[in-house]
């Protein structure tokens, strides 16, 4: 016995360990593909084009171990790369997929900034309020504390607010991005930050405070991110030209040509020859305002072969769309017909129920006159004979809520009951009660005191005899009674 336990403890001990190193493998892998991802994430903008390929794998590797956060994230940053190619489509379509996931794993973070990215891509087709409320519903979903992709998306706002020119709405997210960035400690959110806060003062012509930001943003630039140097020190060469300071201009200018150059940012490379046409022209340096006018021009040309071909496969989009539309507005069309006629139809089908209503009622309030008239004369005679002797007790029977007061009141005025049960089959007792006291013309309130109830049930009452009898609102239920 003591040999069994003593194997039973050793196989349990064994078999938790082997779980808890099962584990920490998971962890490892996990965490290797965290830093994976994050460091692709830090150089995609470099080559998108490579780093499809690479996010592609990552995402199908986390898919294999199911890290569902790890492998939405993926497909936000191929829309990146897609985004970063000025490829619409393809961003929209995974970004969507981006969101679907998130969505399904209730990953929050991804989901928002994906939003975010949409934004982005709604800005670039003019749709700037679109845009803005995109980009605040995805701020809403992120916590306070989340200051990381905070910063992102108010980077996100920069640039949508600069291409809507809302310069409001631009100075509110670069304090935004210069905040959550400083919270975060991410580098990258706080240099785009200062950059966005330095274009904004060179703007407003305050260089000195555009100087002092750059400064700052270039203190924490990779010198790995061509893309981002290029622009920083296409900043400064602005900053430098209309401060007249031409040989720092042209300096900076050279700088993010380099840059630029490694980066093969064609349209990049055409603003800095553009900046540097400028620089040379302001210099009277002819030779290099000709070289970099030659350059800009070749790359005019380059690009206007390249927007050639993105204006055919536009155009056959478009062509594809422009067919599609109209089909659909075809479809729609003959909707629009069919949920026309089918309208008419119900209305005319209404207009003929509510017209055999109407001479229903009418036929019955003929007949209902009919009866009335017959009645009222046999009614008259037995009235004069007995009303001297009988209104006194059925008074009295009435006063005195007499539970035989229905019954003599029958005896009395059988025609009354015959009519009302011809005009209706569905009065109660106790409708049949008060429609007597009506036909004695007594009011609601002398009908509540006999009956010892309210004044509101009386009426309650008369509204369900009215009812049952036909009755429209104009017609006087007690003068009616009376000359049943």
């Amino acid at each position: 016995m003591y040999n069994i336990l003593k194997v039973t403890l050793l196989f349990s001990l064994f078999s938790l360990f082997h779980i808890k190193a099962q584990y920490k493998s998971r962890d490892n892998i996990r965490l290797n593909y965290k830093k994976e991802l994050d460091m692709y994430a830090e150089e995609y903008r470099n080559d998108p084009n490579t780093y499809l390929n690479k996010f592609e794998e990552l995402r199908q590797n986390a898919i294999s171990e199911n890290y569902h956060d790890i492998a939405a994230d993926c497909l936000y940053y191929k829309a990146r790369c897609f985004y970063f190619n000025n490829k619409t489509d393809s961003s929209v379509a995974n970004a969507e997929r981006a969101i679907e996931e998130a969505e399904k794993y209730n990953i929050i973070y991804v989901k928002a900034k994906t939003k975010g990215l949409l934004a982005l891509e709604f800005s670039r087709k003019g749709l700037t309020d679109r845009a803005i409320d995109q980009l605040e519903d995805a701020l809403q979903m992120l916590p306070v504390g989340d200051h990381n992709n905070r910063a992102l998306l108010s980077a996100m706002g920069i640039q949508i607010a600069f291409h809507g020119n809302d310069s409001q709405k631009e100075d509110d997210y670069s304090d935004s991005c210069l905040r959550e960035a400083r919270l975060s400690g991410n580098k990258t959110r706080l240099r785009s930050a200062y950059f966005a806060k330095g274009k904004m003062s060179l703007e407003s012509e305050n260089y000195v405070q555009a100087e002092a930001y750059f400064k700052k943003a270039a203190a924490l630039s990779d010198p790995r991110d061509n893309f981002q140097n290029a622009h920083l020190h296409m900043a400064f060469g602005e900053l430098y030209f209309k401060q007249q300071k031409y040989d720092s201009a042209i300096s900076r200018q050279m700088n993010a040509l380099k840059s630029a150059m490694i980066v093969k940012d064609k349209r990049l490379l055409l603003q800095i020859y553009n900046q540097l046409k400028k620089s040379y022209k302001a210099t009277d340096n002819i030779k290099n305002y000709q070289l970099s006018d030659e350059n800009s021009i070749r790359l005019r040309d380059t690009l206007d072969v390249l927007n050639i071909h993105q204006q055919q496969a536009v155009l056959r989009a478009m062509e594809k769309e422009l067919k599609k539309s109209h089909e659909q507005e075809k479809n729609n069309y003959v909707m629009a017909c069919a949920g026309a006629l089918f309208i008419l139809l119900f209305i005319l089908f209404l207009f003929l129920k509510h017209y055999k209503k109407t001479q229903k009622l009418k036929n019955v309030f003929l007949e209902k006159e009919v009866l009335l008239n017959r009645e009222q004369q046999k009614n008259k005679q037995l009235e004069g004979e007995l009303r001297k002797d009988v209104l006194a007790d059925l008074l009295s029977s009435a006063t005195e809520n007499h539970p035989l007061f229905l019954n003599k009141y029958k005896k009395v005025y059988p025609a009354f009951f015959e009519t009302l049960d011809k005009l209706s089959s569905e009065l109660t007792t106790e409708d049949l009660k008060c429609c007597a006291m009506m036909h004695m013309n007594l009011s609601a309130k002398e009908m509540a005191g006999y009956t010892y109830s309210s004044i509101r049930t009386v009426e309650n009452r008369k509204y369900r005899i009215r009812k049952k009898l036909n009755l429209c609102s104009s017609v006087d239920l007690n003068k009616f009674l009376m000359n049943v």
